[in-house]
């Protein structure tokens, strides 16, 4: 059996590869460590993410000890040793080395890289705690800045080049461009820290887990969760359901223009477009929240038909799994159908034909660092570049998509980043495409009101 530090070795190593093949790499780590023991799970996800989360300042302390760069797969083992060394206190050192000289040993690594890897984890173990210290009160540093980063320490520390901070300076009214760049600098910083565990009670639902109501200004159904055994039970059942402040916010957003459609729809059904659906995440977020607006009771949403496009057909089999059961549950009225379709071409059906065309366009994603960090370090440094080759895509989709809506549809925009191509861009595109001015556009920017420990997500509404 693969131990669980060469797994989260392999994932570290699969997730910091810029090369295409990278992402289906990476999904096979995952997959093999489905099948540890709970305990063995959780120590790989919490060395794969917490290396990654910690990258930039694992290798300014290793540079600190080192006249080169190592090797790719010595940096790698550098890191990793570091990582536990300094921020896991219940790993004892001596196991530590053991398990790196193992990995040294298992990948081939010479005996000269071995006895160097030794040398400099032995000088970490020394000042682990003084290390650690300086981490983090670079980190509160950051969290509370009114300038940039100053030193090598608190850039290493961030975790993001100086490329990405630029293309998430978004200028807009009220901000000129140095407290953008400090918004972005915070934005960056708070990713750092693993954001709550959210989630929200289905209707009807029996909840037995520790679930505590999370005071959110956005996302008013909010439930931090603890996880453990009955939350397990819980979500088997589908009792509860896991979604982000920022995800929930938006099915907020879209319920509220679902009951305004209503209202003026004289009985008709409604029609919902959902294009790139994922898991199904959106389709229940919006129907819980639309019930919340109904008191509660889900027989009183009416009767709607809800279209999912996605071009991922393992994504598409999850919705059916697990996500249809629970509508045909609580909101037998609805009809949920769903279809494959690639990205770049537009669904086969009729034109003018939904009420609500929902577009959770592909996208850099820079919003979602705390939890996936591995984007800033694929993507950081060409992060413009990225975000204008994606801003070009969103705004093909968007010109699709109209032609979807009928003459007074909705359609909704909404984007997990905060880079000006994939935002403001395409909000300019829009307006052109659609002859007026968005009915709100909004951001959400860790760090900031009014949501400071949410994600960055964007979304905009015509």
């Amino acid at each position: 059996m693969v131990s669980t530090r060469k797994l989260a070795l392999e994932y570290i190593d699969s997730a910091l590869d810029k090369d295409p093949t990278a992402l289906a790499k990476e999904h096979q780590v995952i997959l093999q460590a489905d099948k540890l023991k709970p305990e063995d799970r959780g120590l790989f996800q919490e060395l794969g993410a917490g290396v990654l989360r910690e990258w930039g300042f694992l290798n300014w302390v290793c540079s600190q000890r080192t006249k080169q760069k190592p090797k790719r797969r010595v940096q790698q083992l550098l890191a990793l040793g570091a990582y536990q060394l300094i921020f896991l206190d219940r790993v004892p050192a001596y196991a530590i080395f053991a398990e790196s000289q193992n990995l040294a040993k298992e990948y081939n690594v010479s005996d000269a890289e071995q006895k160097f890897v030794h040398g400099v984890l032995k000088s970490i173990e020394k000042e682990a705690g003084a290390l650690r210290v300086r981490r983090d009160q670079a980190l509160e540093a950051l969290l509370s800045t009114e300038q940039l980063p100053q030193d090598d320490l608190e850039w290493a520390v961030l975790n993001a080049p100086a490329s990405l901070l630029d293309a998430l300076t978004v200028v807009d009214s009220g901000l000129n461009k140095k407290a953008a760049r400090l918004r972005g600098v915070r934005a960056l910083a708070t990713m750092k820290i693993a954001p709550p565990f959210l989630g929200y009670a289905m209707p009807g639902g029996s909840c037995r887990s520790k679930a505590t109501p999370y005071l959110s200004r956005v996302a008013p159904r909010a439930l931090l969760l603890e996880a453990g055994a009955t939350l397990t039970e819980d979500l088997q059942s589908g009792a509860v359901r896991i979604q982000g402040e920022a995800s929930q916010w938006a099915c907020e957003k879209a319920a509220d223009q679902l009951e305004k459609l209503s209202a003026i729809s004289s009985g008709r059904v409604l029609q919902v477009c959902e294009l790139a659906a994922g898991k199904g995440g959106k389709l229940l977020g919006t129907l819980s929240a639309w019930t919340a607006k109904r008191g509660q009771n889900p027989g009183a949403v009416p009767r709607l038909v809800w279209q999912s496009f996605d071009r991922s057909e393992a994504q598409l089999e999850i919705l059916k799994r697990d996500a249809l059961p629970l509508v045909k549950r609580c909101w037998p009225q609805v009809e949920v159908i769903c279809t494959r379709a690639e990205e770049e071409d537009l669904p086969q059906v009729d034109q003018g034909s939904y009420d609500l065309v929902w577009l959770d366009a592909p996208c850099t994603g820079f919003g979602t660092l705390a939890k996936l960090p591995q984007i800033s370090l694929r993507w950081g440094e060409s992060a413009y570049d990225h975000a204008l080759e994606l801003g070009s895509l969103q705004k093909q989709l968007c010109a699709q998509a109209k032609v979807l809506l009928k003459p007074m549809g909705r359609f909704f925009y909404t984007v997990c980043t905060l880079t000006r191509p994939e935002t403001h861009e395409v909000v300019k595109r829009c307006e052109s495409l659609f002859e007026r001015a968005p009915l709100f556009t909004e951001a959400l920017w860790p760090g900031a009101k009014p949501a400071p420990r949410s994600e960055g997500f964007f979304s905009a509404m015509f």
